[in-house]
């Protein structure tokens, strides 16, 4: 893109800009709607197929020509809500809206129905925003750049959530059975939300052309934004273009901080007035920048600060007032007293920042002085959202984040490393290189413990879903035989036959193909014809085309047990098990005895494999199940919680706490697993039971933006409100 493409500033020019936007998502998810229909028509049919109880026939049926009855109301339907959500974002409400009163008369039960549209909705947004998350985010920033107001990440009409709820939300004329909803959400994902990564790539194509870059500023970046450690070290002028928008922006920041600061310096100062006071005071001992640097500096090489270790240290006020004990009441100019209250500002908030361990606290408060120095000496440390010393800052709380007592010695090798990188610092000559080397280092660190934190992670969640698989296979497996068997009577070798060798074959068909395919409904129409051959006497008149039936019977069982067993001849001799019981009945035909004793079928679900440890595998609230009392809000906070966030767990009966990631998710099971920072899993939780721990205060989710722009933005809320509150 020419560095000379002028960015839209006129409102019409915006509009048009945001109007052009919507008609290109509408376009491309139109075509997505045309895939969808045609593929959601396939699939209806096999459906219809494959079940062979009729009214269930009958419900894919009558769904089916539903759908052709009302795709074209349902595609407008979903058009229409689309453009509405930029209808608003080009003509925002000028009032907000007022939340509806809620008496207890109006509460309602939440249905199984809208728990189940509910889970798919929420665990496909989450796929698709995975998927495109950062060609999402900076179309995001990009649509801010050109919208009359602002307006939240939930609220884009592109997120996937909201894409999800319009098409749910115009196609409820199809009903709520979870039975057609499925498909209809499945056909929807792969059809429609695999394809917004190609639309979001067109739509920030066409806001590049048209000159909209990104604004992104410390203290108001999303809390979605790609990972700045992972930017690649050979981007072209054009990346670097946010960055240079988003210093701008936060140096305006930094100036209202500065404003607001010279407000409240004689309300409510950062440092004591007889440590230091500006150059208007009358006071003796008058320091410039450079002087101050240099006292700072000798300050900082003394045996109190270098070998200080994890014990506590003097604050920035302490190491001041010591050197105002040797010099005397000092008199700064106002840029260097902003700067000092800024930075000791900035440490206060890091050591009350809850989501940081005492530990990774005490570590990073021993850069107060480096800091303070090099803040005086380069004030782009505040500005500049790249600069390695808040790089340095960052890594070193990441690192914290899977903070793990139960485990002392990875935590002693992390504390070793950070106290490693923090002499360096110390020691070193104070600059912008020298902080980039530390920052360097740890972040070199930090990936190899993360590259084999994923391996581990990845194993054990291929784990999880094999046996997930495995379950449902088995589930399935056991259901079948249960509707078709369970409760009548049968000779002793078949029972033994189908729920020992044909419950194995059933099981691989659907761990391979799955419900839908041709094997396992032919392995569940084996189960009908060899109970109805040992159950039914031919007449002699139809031995005939009773031995020809059961010779292509045998030939099925064959064929398919030999896919299980070891040797052929294995499968043939359990075959031939049933093939003599055949023998047996057709030449008793006119003997009312059976050709083998008969026994009555018990089917019972087999145990499921287990989930690994929780802390607290059933928590009850007054010995009810966690289904009576978990709120369906809490259910929804959980789906929110994406893969890759830091929990924490506080159990007040037992005082137990502990750090742990969330994983991986399971969707066949609806299991979440937890790891810990080198990636071996600390618990597996059902969906419900996570959902209770959040809603109890069990579990915390932990912040884990960037340390510094969430600080900075914490002191300039915080100082907006002492000066709103200052007469």
């Amino acid at each position: 893109m020419p560095s000379s493409t002028p960015t839209p500033n006129d409102a019409a020019d915006q509009a048009a800009l945001l109007n052009s936007l919507g008609g290109l998502a509408a376009e491309a998810l139109t075509r997505g709607m045309a895939e969808l229909f045609v593929s959601l028509q396939r699939v209806m049919v096999e459906l219809a197929g494959s079940t062979p109880v009729v009214s269930e026939q009958q419900r894919f049926l009558d769904a089916l020509r539903e759908m052709a009855r009302s795709q074209e109301t349902i595609r407008n339907d979903f058009l229409a809500r689309l453009g509405a959500g930029f209808e608003r974002i080009i003509k925002p409400p000028t009032t907000a809206a007022t939340a509806p009163g809620i008496s207890a008369d109006s509460l309602e039960l939440v249905s199984q129905e809208q728990i189940e549209r509910h889970v798919l909705s929420a665990g496909m947004a989450n796929r698709a925003r995975d998927r495109a998350q950062k060609a999402l985010f900076q179309l995001h920033e990009r649509m801010l750049r050109i919208a009359p107001a602002p307006f939240e990440e939930a609220d884009n009409p592109l997120d996937p959530a909201n894409i999800t709820r319009a098409f749910l939300e115009a196609s409820s004329m199809l009903g709520p059975d979870p039975r057609i909803l499925r498909p209809l959400c499945s056909q929807f994902d792969s059809c429609v939300l695999s394809g917004l990564g190609e639309l979001y790539g067109a739509a920030n194509e066409l806001l590049r052309e048209a000159g909209v870059l990104p604004e992104l500023s410390p203290l108001t970046r999303s809390s979605r934004k790609p990972d700045a450690r992972s930017r690649p070290a050979d981007q072209g002028p054009e990346a670097a273009a946010p960055e240079a928008a988003e210093s701008g922006r936060a140096a305006s920041d930094l100036r209202d901080i500065s404003e607001l600061l010279a407000r409240l310096r004689a309300v409510a100062p950062a440092l004591p007035a007889s440590v230091v006071g500006t150059a208007t005071a009358s006071v003796p001992a008058s320091v410039n920048t450079a002087g101050l640097v240099n006292l700072v500096a000798d300050l900082q090489g003394s045996a109190t600060w270098l070998d200080a270790g994890n014990a506590p240290l003097p604050d920035i006020r302490e190491a001041l007032a010591a050197i105002a004990r040797q010099r005397g009441r000092l008199s700064l100019a106002a840029t260097d007293h902003d700067t000092i209250g800024l930075v000791t500002l900035f440490f206060d908030t890091v050591n009350a920042d809850r989501n940081l361990p005492l530990e990774i606290q005490a570590m990073i408060a021993r850069l107060q002085l480096p800091v303070l120095r090099l803040a005086l000496q380069d004030r782009s440390f505040f500005a500049d959202a790249a600069h390695p010393a808040r790089q340095l800052i960052d890594l070193m709380a990441r690192a914290g984040l899977g903070w793990d007592p139960e485990n002392a010695e990875a935590q002693s090798v992390l504390l070793a490393q950070l106290r490693s990188v923090v002499d360096e610092v110390l020691t070193g000559d104070n600059d912008q290189a020298c902080y980039r080397t530390a920052a360097g280092r740890l972040q070199e660190h930090a990936m190899r413990t993360e590259q084999r934190a994923l391996k581990m992670e990845r194993r054990t969640a291929e784990r999880a879903e094999a046996d997930a698989r495995t379950n449902a296979a088995r589930d399935a497996v056991y259901q079948a035989l249960r509707e078709r068997i369970d409760g009548i009577t049968l000779p002793a070798p078949v029972l033994d036959f189908l729920t020992r060798d044909w419950q194995r074959v059933m099981q691989l068909f659907h761990l391979r193909r799955g419900i839908a395919s041709a094997e396992w409904q032919d392995a569940v129409q084996v189960i009908d014809d060899l109970v109805a051959s040992v159950r039914n006497r031919p007449h002699r008149s139809e031995r005939a085309d009773f031995e020809a039936r059961m010779e292509q019977l045998h030939a099925r069982l064959e064929n398919a047990l030999g896919q299980t067993q070891s040797h052929t001849a294995d499968a043939e001799a359990r075959v031939d098990v049933i093939r003599n019981l055949h023998r047996a009945t057709l030449s008793d035909t006119e003997s009312p005895a059976p050709p083998a004793p008969m026994v009555p079928a018990q089917v019972t679900l087999p145990a499921p494999i287990p989930p690994r440890g929780a802390p607290r595998p059933d928590p009850l609230a007054g010995g009810r199940p966690i289904g009576e009392v978990l709120m369906f809000e809490s259910l929804q906070k959980a789906d929110a919680v994406a893969v890759g966030s830091w929990l924490e767990y506080k159990d007040p009966r037992s005082g137990v706490t502990r750090r742990c990631k969330l994983s991986a998710r399971i969707e066949e099971s609806r299991t979440l697993i937890f790891s810990d920072r080198s990636g071996a899993t600390i618990w597996e939780k059902s969906r419900k039971l996570f959902a209770y721990e959040l809603q109890i205060g069990f579990l915390q989710q932990i912040e884990d933006s960037s340390l510094v722009e969430r600080t900075l933005g914490r002191i300039a809320e915080n100082l907006r409100s002492s000066a709103n509150a200052t007469p």
